[in-house]
């Protein structure tokens, strides 16, 4: 019973957590150059440029992946 008590509250605990919203916005996106401007400590910093940038960074490593393995 208190096993179940536990996990319940852990649960709901957890569930009614939300991502930290990203202390950042995108200035300017054009074709090949982001401008991006973040504000807070180093943690938030960190956290907002990889949020912004997460597109842009998931095609990268999609692109030179393909890129490496299509090499002789």
């Amino acid at each position: 019973m208190q096993k179940n008590l536990f996990l319940f509250i852990a649960i709901f605990y957890f569930s009614t957590l939300q991502a930290q919203n990203p202390q950042g916005v995108i200035v300017s996106d054009t074709g090949n150059i982001t401008l991006i401007k973040v504000w807070g400590n180093h943690f938030e910093r960190g956290y907002a440029s990889g949020y912004l940038l997460a597109d842009k960074t998931k095609m990268f490593m999609k692109t030179t992946l393909f890129l490496l393995l299509a090499l002789p």
